[in-house]
């Protein structure tokens, strides 16, 4: 069985981004990984915990709407999409599913 929050499946460093998923309730690197690309790709501030939770599921509910998916609060391959095709419509803004940082980190 593949661990969900193992680094390998954090949403924008997957391969095959169909099985990655992360929601309310689940911890670990891969949450701690989409707080910190929230921070600094959105400027939400959720907690650094590694724990999906409010503040974690509402920054992921903004990003949904604001990329025009489905806004439940969970991070899963129709919100990378939304946000891959978001950022072809507007090439200056940061994202998620890219993986890139402000800073070329990433």
């Amino acid at each position: 069985m593949i661990d969900p929050t193992s680094y390998e499946y954090v949403p924008y460093a997957a391969a095959n981004t169909s099985s990655c998923y992360l929601g309310r309730g689940m911890s670990g690197s891969a949450v701690t990984a989409l707080q910190k690309d929230l921070i600094s790709c959105y400027g939400y501030k959720p907690a650094t915990d590694g724990v999906y939770g409010e503040l974690t599921e509402s920054a992921v509910v903004a990003v949904q709407k604001r990329v025009g998916v489905k806004a439940d609060g969970d991070y899963g391959s129709s919100t990378r999409v939304g946000e891959l095709q978001f950022a072809d419509r507007d090439p200056h803004q940061l994202h998620l599913a890219s993986g890139r940082s402000p800073h070329g980190a990433g």
